[in-house]
């Protein structure tokens, strides 16, 4: 949403905020001594956010807050032990990035983004060590088709990856690094977009 689009200002008319949310369908996996667990993963983002058009280009900027949740949930008897093993995660993290976008037709802009995310928790992952150390980073590819003069359905592939470093202290102290891994959320959607 730009609120000062009609100021015909090019600085103020491209100040805006932006949003997003997604959640996905559950999935229910199970065992072959019929252990059930049922996914959960949702995401949402809020931004300042500032665009620049020129002719057929868009390019903007945000910068913001964000949530990435993945875990599961036990189904059946015997399930909880199951849940006990499998990863769980609760990403909040603070978002910069930047998208450019090209207008192919007058109704159809093809875009391409990228966020670098500074992590500030990451739910129950960090019960097992003394400090967990997170580089986050995303980027997305994305069409816009306008429905409407306010509404835009959208298709998405969305890019998501988490390195860890996990810090325990050692004797003296100090903390160091004990174990690393990566998270990495791969997805396609489709959803519509409201735009002012």
């Amino acid at each position: 949403v730009f609120p000062l689009a009609g100021t015909g200002n090019p600085f103020l008319s491209g100040l805006g905020v932006s949003g997003y949310f997604a959640q996905a369908a559950s999935v229910t996996s199970e065992t072959s001594d019929m252990m059930k667990l049922k996914s959960q993963w949702s995401e949402w983002n809020a931004n300042l956010r500032f665009k620049y058009e020129n002719g057929n280009n868009v390019i903007g900027t945000e910068a913001g807050l964000a949530s990435q949740t993945f875990g599961f949930v036990a189904e059946g008897a015997g399930s909880g032990m199951l849940l006990a093993e499998v990863p769980s995660v609760d990403y909040k993290y603070y978002r910069v990035g930047g998208d450019v976008g090209f207008r192919l037709t007058e109704s159809i802009l093809a875009w391409g983004g990228f966020d670098y995310r500074i992590v500030n928790g990451v739910g129950d992952l960090v019960i097992d060590y003394a400090e967990t150390q997170v580089l986050g980073i995303g980027g997305q590819l994305g069409i816009s088709v306008s429905l409407t003069k306010t509404l835009d359905l959208q298709g998405l592939l969305n890019l998501s990856r988490y390195t860890h470093t996990f810090l325990n202290e050692d004797s003296t102290g100090a903390r160091v690094a004990e174990a690393a891994g990566t998270d990495q959320f791969i997805g396609a959607m489709v959803g519509v977009a409201y735009r002012r």
